[in-house]
């Protein structure tokens, strides 16, 4: 009888430690670490494997002259005691950008002022 309690009590604990690990996934937020490991024209898929980290939200912007097709990653990116939106915009599933919401309207490319302009839109509309 003893033998079947340890063999319940060793699977409670895996249980809950699963479910732990399974909610503190959920909470994971970007790092500049992170954030280090970009760059330009990577695809979506691998910029979830070099960050292992889902954003927040995903939306495609319509309203943007081109005819590709635009693709925002938000995420919140802690620093320290410091937590923002940041986004990482892929065009035709390609990576173009990736910055805080003001760092796109500091950008001398017209194109990234208004993805950046219309990502912080669809953002609080959320």
């Amino acid at each position: 009888m003893k033998m079947m309690n340890s063999k319940n009590s060793q699977l409670g604990f895996l249980l809950n430690a699963f479910i732990c690990l399974m909610l503190f996934q959920g909470c994971a937020q970007m790092t500049l670490t992170h954030v280090a490991k970009l760059r330009i024209g990577m695809t979506i898929v691998e910029t979830l494997s070099v960050t292992n980290v889902s954003p927040k939200h995903k939306f495609i912007l319509d309203n943007i002259d081109t005819a590709d097709e635009i693709e925002v990653h938000s995420y919140l990116l802690s620093s320290g005691d410091y937590i923002s939106n940041y986004f990482l915009v892929f065009r035709n599933k390609k990576l173009i950008f990736w910055g805080y919401p003001h760092e796109y309207a500091r950008n001398n490319d017209p194109f990234i002022n208004k993805i950046g302009q219309q990502a912080v839109s669809e953002l609080d509309e959320l």
